[in-house]
């Protein structure tokens, strides 16, 4: 379970009469961060804290944008010490002199707060009696969050730079303004009795959250606006080069439907043409076979001659070897016939 949250009155730098009657007017719970209690106000007994509102003094604590070591500058005016060397302060108070300087350690507000247990508390009211550097003060306590829910605000400043590196009034105005603070007169500005160093009261406009939360969207908004309009652009880019090549292809399709177009009537004349050959074809086949059966019958002639031929050859040499024989018997008896005439023609 987190721990509950409680609105704070803090206060930082001398204790003034103005400062001093806002802790008088306040309800809240209080932290005063002063250099010296005793030496401003008995304010245990002037400003009673009462039983429902707890009110904490801490002396020689001193408080800065960023913790540290700072010098501190003392002057022979009162409540005129700061963390930085008097500039227009001088101008302002021709009597004012430095008395002291000497090496002091500073800590943050976040810091000290957490320190007296105050972590989880919502800064409501704040008073920042330190001129020198308010405007820093007021820069790093924004930036830290702990402005948020500031509602009052009372500030010390001047017309004038009073201090080294100080903001003047009409600084620290703008730039509160630009954070939703509005400067309102009241008592505590006492313009009629010192005009050239007053403690204005600022008070945040109620609609200031929800105006910067709309200026939050309305960033974003835009820029979501100007991405959106980088990928159109972006899209619009391909969309072209897209239809740059979808025409470049449209092209190149009526070019290959014209070829096949071109090929298919090519195809169909050469489809023709080859009906036409494939039936010169079968003519001319037709016209082979009537002659290879003519010749077939005439080759089954030729080998029954061939046949009878071979046949009579055989007979003929089988004739002829008869004949031979016959002759050799009538060389034969032809010889021993003159071989008798001789033989009877000597007897």
């Amino acid at each position: 379970m987190s721990a509950s949250v409680t609105s704070l009155l803090v206060h930082i730098g001398p204790l003034r009469q103005e400062s001093k009657a806002i802790l008088e007017r306040g309800t809240l719970p209080a932290l005063v961060i002063t250099p010296s209690v005793k030496k401003a106000f008995n304010l245990p007994k002037d400003v009673p804290a009462g039983p429902k509102r707890a009110i904490k003094y801490l002396s020689n604590t001193f408080i800065a944008p960023k913790a540290g070591q700072a010098m501190r500058h003392t002057f022979n005016l009162p409540d005129f010490a700061s963390l930085a060397p008097a500039t227009g302060l001088k101008t302002l108070y021709p009597g004012v002199k430095e008395q002291q300087c000497k090496a002091v350690e500073t800590q943050t507000l976040a810091q000290l707060m957490v320190a007296q247990g105050q972590k989880n508390a919502s800064l409501t009211q704040l008073v920042i009696e330190q001129p020198e550097n308010a405007l820093e003060l007021l820069v790093a306590l924004n930036e830290e969050g702990l402005l948020d829910n500031l509602e009052a605000l009372y500030v010390r400043t001047s017309p004038l730079s009073l201090y080294e590196g100080m903001a003047t009034q009409e600084e620290l105005i703008d730039w509160l303004a630009k954070q939703g603070f509005e400067h309102r007169l009241s008592a505590s500005d006492h313009y009629a009795d010192d005009p050239d160093f007053v403690l204005l009261n600022m008070t945040r406009n109620p609609l200031f959250r929800e105006l910067t939360d709309a200026k939050v969207e309305t960033a974003s908004l835009k820029a979501r606006l100007a991405e959106y309009e980088s990928l159109l652009k972006e899209n619009a880019g391909q969309l072209n080069e897209a239809a740059t090549a979808l025409r470049k292809t449209d092209t190149q399709l009526q070019q290959c439907t014209e070829q096949r177009d071109t090929q298919k009537q090519k195809l169909d004349q050469a489809q023709k043409e080859l009906a036409k050959s494939q039936k010169e074809l079968e003519k001319v086949q037709q016209e082979l076979s009537a002659k290879k059966r003519g010749q077939s019958q005439e080759q089954q002639k030729i080998t029954l001659l061939e046949a009878q031929l071979a046949q009579l050859t055989q007979q003929n040499d089988a004739l002829e070897s008869q004949n031979q024989l016959i002759k050799q018997d009538i060389v034969k008896a032809e010889t021993q016939l003159q071989l008798m005439k001789e033989f009877v023609l000597h007897e």
